[in-house]
């Protein structure tokens, strides 16, 4: 049976956290402070489910969604309205700003631009690109590999794969992984699987624990070889080396991306681990493997545990597996008032993610009411507190996208006694409806998310997911002038969704200006990383999806740090 014991190993910090403010760096971080309402403690209720308004909610609305700058049209258009975005547009007007920002006297400038050039992935700037891998800055330097990767062409590829193999660095070679990632080239994969097969005869890893980490992350965005056999051997290995629970997790959702036979009996087999955290590795990596092959013993281990964290997990789980025994069983074991609130969001979420149509009047009553939903008083509508519980129903109702929605998530965000952080939630909800009448109510109540930065942070999010002129309008504004770089960050990530040439060309001329006149370079940073959203030829999911490894339970500093680029 796999791992009898593993211990939590800590390396020495050695990546340098991004230089753009506001951004994600994990339960540290000042930004995911401000969105939770409680101190970070390991393990705790909230660790998983919270994090969907910045990772899970991104990767499977932006990787499922049709939006209007999925792909480019054989026009060379994002999408086929007036007012969607050209690309040889964005190449010719935002290039020459991008490419005098990368050698801005700041880092945190420098660093954004790379970064959108890599996402904007013009073949020709793959040489500026690789003199930013020799900044003095390594936050640059690691940014510079990332982009790289998203770029991919023959010259950038090479940089990558030298670097891997011989930067004495390990920080940087970690980076020079997560590039190979990306790059989706075949040669990447092929330097990576030989990388983990090299691995697998040290008799420690923990000299190389974070690059280790980093080539299991990448393998799993870097398809095209069969890993199957030596992460089959590297999870196996668990049992005689000390490894933390995040490289567990990493190699689990690794396994479950080969999807073969194999890999999957492996996880299922080692579901009832004795130590709850394989257990969980187990389970999110067959939810993220969608194999109905898992379900008979996912319901089993749910029915035969008293842990409320491993609950939570199988009902994601099964919500992404999605098959019509996985939709029975949600419909079916609904968690109680009095069960752990992590249950019952998980609970919650896992039936939007599956769009269970017998839950959904509990969890719309959730938002308005709260968990006495039963007794409530249409006069007293909104009730106050369980701001998890609804903010969780609210992202719940934004999953099973019915128009209907609309109506509860209004009445919840007018509400006198609404908080910010719930209407946080309760804005992406609306974003993830995706309809007009959804963005007209965002518009209509603009003036309540100015009550808090985490309220103004939801607001930015659900702009981006309608986009529409009025709401892109709304958007570029908030990236340009809020005086929050928590909301500046949250605005310029939320461009991946809009390609609007209006937004490209105000974010040109003011980006233009600031590098003229030297101003904030912070809100600079931020403009920057804006236009490259703006041309993710990816809607903004290549960095999501590779960072949907990070175990959430754990600070990893490889991981975190990613997350925040």
């Amino acid at each position: 049976m796999l791992i009898h014991s593993f211990i939590l190993f800590f390396s020495l910090a050695l990546q340098e956290p991004s230089q753009v403010s506001g951004a994600y760096r994990g339960p540290v971080d000042e930004a995911q402070l401000a969105l939770l309402s409680q101190d970070f403690v390991e393990n705790s209720a909230f660790a998983r489910w919270q994090f969907w308004f910045e990772n899970e909610r991104d990767r499977i609305i932006r990787g499922e969604a049709d939006f209007p700058g999925d792909a480019i049209n054989e026009f060379g258009q994002y999408g086929d309205s007036e007012w969607h975005l050209d690309r040889n547009q964005l190449v010719l007007s935002s290039l020459p700003v991008l490419l005098e920002a990368s050698v801005s006297r700041d880092s945190a400038v420098r660093e954004a631009a790379i970064l959108s050039l890599g996402r904007i992935a013009y073949p020709a700037s793959d040489s500026y690109v690789i003199e930013a891998t020799k900044d003095r800055a390594s936050n640059v330097r690691q940014a510079a590999f990332i982009a790289l990767g998203m770029i991919g062409t023959d010259p950038a590829l090479n940089e990558l794969l030298r670097n891997f193999k011989a930067n004495k660095d390990i920080a940087m070679r970690s980076f020079a992984a997560f590039g190979l990632g990306l790059s989706g080239r075949v040669e990447a994969a092929a330097e990576l699987n030989n990388y983990l097969g090299q691995a697998l005869k040290r008799k420690s890893w923990s000299k190389e624990s974070d690059l280790i980490l980093s080539v299991l992350v990448a393998a799993k965005m870097n398809r095209r070889v069969d890993y199957t056999s030596n992460l089959l051997k590297i999870c196996t290995a668990f049992n005689k080396k000390s490894v933390s629970p995040t490289m567990v997790y990493a190699a689990m959702d690794a396994l479950a991306s080969t999807n073969n036979s194999r890999s999957i009996g492996f996880l299922v087999e080692n579901l009832f681990s004795r130590k709850e955290e394989v257990s969980i590795a187990c389970i999110r990596a067959l939810g993220e493997s969608a194999s109905t092959l898992a379900v008979d013993s996912i319901i089993k281990l749910f029915n035969s545990t008293n842990s409320s964290r491993i609950k939570g997990e199988s009902y994601l789980a099964l919500a992404n597996i999605g098959d019509s025994k996985s939709v029975a069983f949600l419909a079916e074991f609904s968690p109680g008032r009095f069960e752990e609130e992590y249950v019952q969001t998980s609970w919650m979420l896992a039936s939007g993610i599956a769009k269970v149509a017998a839950n959904y009047s509990r969890i719309a009553d959730t938002v308005v009411f709260g968990s006495d939903f039963n007794k409530h008083d249409e006069a007293k509508a909104s009730r106050g507190g369980e701001c998890n519980l609804r903010g969780a129903a609210a992202l719940a109702l934004g999953f099973y996208e019915a128009p209907a929605a609309r109506v509860q998530l209004e009445k919840c965000l007018k509400a006198e006694n609404t908080s910010g952080e719930l209407r946080a939630y309760v804005a992406t909800a609306l974003g993830m409806l995706r309809t007009d009448a959804a963005a007209q109510i965002l518009l209509k109540y603009a003036d309540l998310f100015n009550e808090s930065e985490r309220a103004r942070r939801g607001f930015a999010a659900a702009l981006g997911m309608c986009a529409n002129p009025q709401t892109n309008s709304k958007l570029t504004e908030l990236l340009i002038e809020d005086d929050s770089a928590t909301v500046r960050w949250a605005s310029a990530h939320a461009m991946a969704s809009t390609r609007d040439q209006s937004s490209m060309t105000k974010i040109v001329e003011k980006v233009q200006e600031s590098l003229n006149s030297h101003n904030d370079y912070q809100s600079v940073a931020h403009m920057v990383l804006g236009l490259g959203y703006l041309g993710d030829t990816n809607s903004g999911a290549t960095l999501e999806s590779m960072a949907a490894s990070l175990d959430y339970g754990q600070d990893n500093a490889l991981l975190t740090c990613l997350k925040s680029y």
